[in-house]
């Protein structure tokens, strides 16, 4: 009867998480399509639109929704639908959740070091059909000026690219030696088939 009960509840989880997981997809599509039909001719809490219709796919939330992720982050406002894509696939398939506190800690460090490596390098992108827009967003803005103050620009470039580093190590859970050995592995391949077929 334990039995029983104990598999009723563990489908019923697995039932709660595939659903989690196909609103996670949803809300991550509904999202990218958002950002990437951004336009600056539409409403936003920054400008008056003097158009007569908005071109963004997902309407008015959509337009709200991409200026404020645009403008407070720029181009790694584009995280934020691959994340909840990854999250959503990853229930629907029913993995294991491993090391949530260390992925998240490593999303928020991405959410604030790539905006300003991206402002380091990078003054404009376009980031969508209708517009480009500032690189690192306004937190990409402020965090390169605190970092140049007090680091100059070389130091201000070797701190972003490290935490950048480590951020996605950290989201990715892939560790250095790993990514080390899987990237000289993949190097030695074409040396290995000229080594197995010529020799």
């Amino acid at each position: 009867m334990d039995h029983k009960k104990s598999e009723k509840s563990e489908e019923k989880k697995r039932w709660a998480e595939e659903l989690r997981g196909i609103a996670y997809l949803a809300i991550s599509l509904l999202l990218f399509a958002s950002l990437i039909t951004y336009s600056p001719d539409d409403p936003s809490l920054n400008s008056v639109s003097t158009s007569p219709g908005i071109k963004n796919l997902t309407g008015l939330l959509g337009a709200y929704t991409s200026d404020i992720l645009f403008s407070l982050f720029g181009g790694a406002a584009y995280l934020f639908p691959l994340a909840l894509s990854i999250m959503g696939w990853k229930r629907l398939k029913g993995e294991k959740r491993t090391s949530v506190a260390g992925r998240s800690i490593g999303f928020v460090l991405l959410l604030l070091s790539l905006p300003a490596f991206l402002h380091l390098h990078l003054e404009r992108i376009s980031v969508s059909i209708k517009g480009g827009i500032p690189a690192g967003g306004l937190l990409g803005n402020m965090i390169t000026s605190a970092l140049t103050s007090c680091c100059a620009f070389f130091g201000a470039h070797v701190i972003t690219l490290t935490l950048v580093i480590i951020s996605a190590l950290l989201t990715t859970g892939i560790t250095p030696s790993k990514l080390i050995s899987s990237a000289g592995f993949k190097m030695n391949r074409p040396f290995l088939w000229v080594r197995n077929t010529l020799l």
